[in-house]
């Protein structure tokens, strides 16, 4: 699931759920029914009368393999890299952005890689202050913990490439075993949309 935007009233989100060409793609009413069925073990509230979905089928003749994979923890991780802030960074889908991105994530991702059964690394967006990233790191290991990923995040600067503040490094749990149940309700609508994408269902394409 890829959250496309939010726009205004109260929070209108457009989203894509992209589905493998093995036979099993879902009509828009079963997609419907799974998500209102869902909305009960939400914690941000959605508007059951206002969801609608559209299904658009992908016409090419190249097969997609497609590989469920079991989401132990998430965590977000927020961190200042010590160089100036630019304007294009602001534009996720701009080159500036997905250079940048490219070049934490193929940094910051082996250092968890070996211990915590690593999934994927995403970068949602930055901001000013020097340049301020906001991330979401997926595991399939269960019983981690923000110390642990805090930890292993500060040990591994020295082998970055671009200068981190230290003191700017934050980890929050957003799934995974004993959660805090004060997060919840704290979480933004950006991050609860994000968290909510990876446990519905997780596709890594191969």
């Amino acid at each position: 699931m890829k959250i496309v935007k939010f726009r205004n009233g109260s929070i209108l989100t457009d989203s894509e759920l992209n589905f493998g060409s093995d036979g099993t793609v879902p009509t828009a009413d079963n997609v419907k029914s799974t998500f209102v069925s869902g909305l009960s073990t939400l914690n941000f509230t959605v508007d059951p009368n206002s969801i609608s979905v559209a299904q658009k089928v992908d016409t090419a003749t190249t097969a997609l393999t497609t590989t469920t994979v079991a989401v132990g923890s998430v965590f977000g991780l927020t961190f200042s890299i010590i160089e100036t802030f630019y304007p294009a960074l602001v534009d996720s889908k701009s080159t500036e952005f997905s250079t940048k991105a490219k070049n934490i994530t193929d940094q910051v991702s082996p250092l968890y890689r070996k211990d915590f059964n690593f999934i994927r690394m995403e970068i949602i967006i930055f901001r000013n202050g020097s340049i301020l990233t906001d991330s979401i790191l997926v595991l399939g290991n269960l019983n981690v913990t923000t110390a642990q990923m805090k930890s292993t995040f500060l040990n591994g600067l020295i082998n970055l490439t671009f200068p981190v503040d230290p003191n700017s490094v934050k980890f929050t749990r957003f799934y995974g075993n004993s959660m805090p149940p004060a997060i919840t309700g704290s979480l933004s609508v950006i991050w609860m949309s994000l968290l909510f994408s990876v446990v519905f269902q997780f596709y890594l394409k191969t």
